[in-house]
């Protein structure tokens, strides 16, 4: 058979070439931005951020890979408009670019991820996708307790009126002075980071028993004002002045230990720590608490 006569055709790898440059001219990019019921939907749009994600910080549900399973995770940047894809069709203008953002897996892991790799609070497959099953190792109070006991002297401080920070002294104060402070601190957010309820009731315990109802040797330093309180209030001075000292101390403990955490305000950088909210639980009050319009 002859192939006489094609030979005069055009290159190959230049007609695709051209055609391609046409195209581009005269077609947009289109973004795959959402994964819901399977199919991909495609329409033109600037590379910019989605206007309904806060970043940083938003809550999402996220896949790490193609698998179908979801993790509690935050969204940290965005990172522009890929391919998703190494080999791309020559023709295939479509379905194959998507938005895509870093983000922060509930175990501190991070990853570069398209935006059909996750859902946010607003889309109702947050609440119904298939969560990957998550092992959490909650602190138990004989854990705790040898850290608590390494910093009793700085307690010990706080009852006697003489913490070493300002501000502590003065919610110290406060709470014994009158009843218009105490109720002020009552009201107060009390911080206690990711740490459970049982854990900071056991160490309240702890701490009211040894100082209050067994005498220790440094009970005679302790501020006097504290033994004139009913026994509800001084089990509130405990919960609400001495716990959560108690607590910031022992993560500032961690970072004064940790070489990979900077030198810098180490209380601040501690406060800050403790404030912040377990994703896992935030994600699991979302799904139980869907919103009303989905």
């Amino acid at each position: 058979m002859s192939f006489t006569g094609f030979e005069t055709l055009t290159d190959g790898e230049e007609l695709v070439r051209t055609c391609c440059e046409r195209n581009q001219l005269q077609n947009p990019i289109f973004i795959s931005t959402s994964e819901s019921s399977g199919n991909l939907s495609n329409y033109a749009i600037s590379d910019a951020p989605d206007h309904d994600l806060e970043i940083p910080g938003e809550t999402i549900l996220c896949k790490s890979d193609a698998e179908d399973k979801y993790w509690p995770a935050s969204l940290i940047n965005y990172l522009g408009i890929r391919n998703r894809d190494s080999i791309i069709s020559t023709f295939d203008h479509t379905s194959r670019s998507e938005k895509y953002y870093s983000v922060e897996f509930f175990d501190g892991t991070c990853s570069e991820v398209p935006r059909s790799f996750f859902f946010t609070l607003a889309e109702r497959e947050f609440h119904t996708v298939k969560v990957g099953r998550i092992k959490t190792t909650e602190m138990k109070y004989k854990e705790f307790l040898p850290i608590l006991i390494e910093i009793l002297p700085d307690v010990e401080e706080i009852l006697a009126g003489t913490a070493s920070d300002d501000g502590v002294k003065q919610r110290h104060d406060n709470f014994l002075e009158s009843h218009h402070g105490r109720n002020s601190i009552i009201n107060d957010v009390v911080i206690y980071g990711q740490y459970s309820d049982r854990l900071v009731y056991q160490v309240t315990i702890y701490l009211r028993d040894r100082y209050l109802k067994n005498g220790v040797p440094s009970a005679g330093l302790i501020d006097s004002r504290i033994f004139r309180l009913s026994e509800a209030d001084q089990l509130t001075y405990f919960s609400h002045i001495i716990v959560p000292e108690v607590i910031l101390l022992v993560t500032m403990k961690e970072f004064l230990q940790d070489p990979s955490i900077p030198g810098l305000d180490t209380r601040t950088a501690a406060l800050e720590a403790l404030k912040k909210v377990d994703i896992v639980d935030l994600v699991n009050f979302f799904r139980k608490n869907p919103r009303k319009d989905l």
